[in-house]
């Protein structure tokens, strides 16, 4: 005979509560587990990119005139393929030097000035002069490789709380005279060749068979007034 039981109401609620799944109940020691695992994983990278066999890879440790400082943190990101192809490149560069056996002497002093108007006004300067004597050059950290037609070129960093670059007219006896604002209509036509950047850097895995296209989208305001450069 089956017998019918009351059960109090107070149980039945209690039973209707809905409980916490595990998962949730158990998320803060899954959130710290998971961020153990993250730690170990980036030591990992680190201490890997640290312990590359640079003999075997024939890759040289990079220096502080390699890396700008707020870039420094990609360094055990890089991969080995960085590595490889920036010791081709240090090495075709040697090689390069090498080869230069002018006896006539010239240097370029060093532009504080701003970036791109080195790499516009100084850098093509600098190799129209080196065709006809060893270059010796200086430069701020960052153009190690602009320079790499030069026999020597050194580093200078600023000191105490001289900015590395600020704004800084032309030398006199530039191509472009002193004024550094200048448009594409305005290039010097005497005094003043590129370095064929394409040619000394290109990957010889890859193929670059098409016109080089540089895309400038700066637009600001410049001196309380509209875009002038």
């Amino acid at each position: 005979m089956c017998q019918t039981i009351d059960r109090p109401e107070s149980v039945i609620r209690k039973k209707s509560i809905n409980r916490p799944e595990s998962g949730i109940r158990h998320f803060p020691l899954m959130c710290f587990m998971l961020g153990s695992i993250l730690i170990l994983q980036a030591n990992f990278i680190t201490k890997s990119a640290a312990s590359l066999d640079a003999a075997s890879l024939d890759i040289p440790r990079l220096t502080a005139e390699d890396i700008v400082s707020p870039l420094e943190w990609t360094y055990p990101f890089a991969g080995h393929e960085f590595y490889r192809y920036k010791a081709k490149i240090d090495k075709k560069i040697k090689a390069y030097r090498s080869k230069l056996t002018n006896t006539q002497h010239c240097e370029m002093p060093l532009f504080k000035g701003e970036f791109g108007y080195e790499l516009a006004g100084i850098v093509p300067w600098a190799y129209y002069k080196a065709q006809d004597c060893q270059m010796t050059t200086v430069g701020r950290p960052g153009t190690k490789y602009l320079y790499y037609f030069s026999k020597e070129h050194s580093i200078q960093k600023s000191q105490g709380n001289e900015p590395q670059r600020s704004s800084h007219r032309l030398p006199k006896d530039s191509p472009f005279g002193e004024s550094p604002h200048f448009h594409n209509d305005k290039f010097p036509t005497s005094g003043w060749v590129p370095p064929p950047y394409k040619n000394f850097f290109k990957m010889t895995n890859l193929k670059l068979d098409k016109p080089l296209l540089i895309i400038s989208n700066k637009y600001t305001m410049e001196w309380d007034d509209g875009p002038i450069n």
